[in-house]
């Protein structure tokens, strides 16, 4: 039974890679075909976030004190989104990732806008030796500040408006980080909202979550809409 059992995970686990590897037209993420990144199974998870797709907080044995925030492709969403025939819903997610990331590698570098990964994460074969390795997600930097529209929602459960002058500070950080990608990217976010902007340890605000896919009508930049 529990050979049984164990097969089955296994097949599971493998089945990404495949995915990943088999259709070309998802692209591929990466700074370089020579780049190791660092092995998805070498993550310690601790938490998993919310958002689209697979947010979770993760620490490497190496920097034991330090956390970061993987976003990628897991285990757990294949095995949510893949239906053994077509996976064309964890092939749309895929892709998704791949078009955030390669975004990511564009867009000019700026103050309120979410900086490239700090490592690349792999699958692939279990030969150290193999160069059988492909990108299913980054690490980025962790900020403890939480994100804009948490912060505004506990205010308000707590009868405290955040103070006038954060507020204007905020604004103009969402200010700033908007016309960068409008002006100097030549891009945009499908989503902006408060849950969008993540805020760092002195209250400056980031813009996070690049996927340029199935972003909500509500929140759709009026480029993106047609409009």
């Amino acid at each position: 039974m529990r050979k049984a059992l164990w097969d089955s995970i296994r097949a599971a686990i493998s089945n990404p890679a495949t995915v990943f590897d088999t259709d070309e037209a998802l692209g591929r993420s990466g700074p370089d075909p020579g780049h190791a990144g660092v092995p998805f199974r070498s993550l310690i998870r601790h938490e998993q976030l919310g958002g689209r797709g697979c947010a979770t907080r993760v620490k490497l044995p190496k920097y034991p004190d330090r956390f970061f925030v993987f976003k990628g492709v897991d285990f757990r969403t294949f095995l949510s989104q893949g239906d053994g025939e077509e996976d064309a819903a964890i092939r749309h997610t895929i892709r998704g990732w791949h078009n955030s990331n390669n975004l990511f590698q564009r867009i000019p570098p700026h103050a309120n806008v979410m900086p490239p990964p700090v490592h690349w994460v792999t699958i692939g074969a279990d030969d150290a030796a193999s160069t059988k390795l492909m990108f299913c997600g980054t690490l980025q930097q962790l900020y403890l500040g939480g994100d804009v529209g948490t912060r505004v929602e506990k205010s308000n459960e707590a009868g405290q408006r955040p103070p006038l002058e954060l507020k204007a500070h905020w604004c103009a950080n969402m200010a700033a980080a908007l016309a960068h990608t409008h002006r100097i990217a030549r891009t945009y976010h499908m989503d902006v909202k408060p849950g969008s902007f993540i805020v760092d340890a002195d209250e400056n605000l980031v813009l996070s979550d690049w996927e340029q896919t199935d972003a909500p009508a509500t929140t759709l930049a009026p480029e993106a809409d047609g409009t």
